[in-house]
């Protein structure tokens, strides 16, 4: 299956990254208090609402690494 980006509509190659804006970030076992999105890479979405990006157009869009948005259940 081929994923195209939400930010610049190119196909995905490869497992694209997913930005869940419903999931809640996990600390050190312990859910974040407020609802902030979870970023992951897989090869199907982790939830109904998740988007496919590219990682440059998700670090673009988001004004930081990825790698720190990451959820810790995460490999």
């Amino acid at each position: 299956m081929t994923h195209r980006c939400l930010d610049c509509y190119l196909p995905i190659e490869g497992e694209p990254w997913w930005y869940d804006p419903m999931a809640v970030r996990i600390q050190l076992g312990v859910a974040v208090a407020t609802v902030n999105g979870v970023v992951t890479k897989r090869p199907y979405a982790p939830s109904s609402v998740a988007g496919p990006f590219h990682k440059e157009c998700l670090v673009r869009q988001m004004g930081c690494d990825v790698d720190s948005l990451k959820s810790r259940k995460e490999p």
